[in-house]
């Protein structure tokens, strides 16, 4: 996985663990307004976050769409493998998710 995140910063110690096929990633972060990230994985994931994040981060899957092609970050999402994800918060706001890597066979 390829990732680059400016403005955002783990509060608690990052928690993963290993499942047959699968890897998932239990995050408590915050991040302040104009945090912004980049990501990229080889394998499909499903990012479920456990508040509501929609007024604070925007998303996009195209390069320089942030501004002009973005939306709202959802409480779920499905990223396919091989496709970009940039976001962008709005506002600060603190948020946990859990990322679960899912082996691409």
């Amino acid at each position: 996985m390829t990732c680059y995140t400016e403005g955002i910063r783990a509060v608690a110690p990052v928690k993963w663990r290993g499942l047959d096929g699968m890897m998932s990633v239990f995050w408590d972060a915050e991040g302040q307004s104009g945090a912004r990230a980049y990501y990229l994985s080889p394998d499909p994931r499903i990012v479920i976050f456990f508040n509501d994040v929609a007024s604070h981060i925007r998303m996009t899957n195209k390069d320089g769409g942030l501004g002009r092609y973005d939306r709202p970050m959802t409480r779920a999402i499905y990223v396919p493998a091989g496709v970009p994800l940039w976001t962008n918060f709005t506002s600060s706001h603190r948020f946990s998710h859990l990322d679960l890597h899912l082996h691409k066979d």
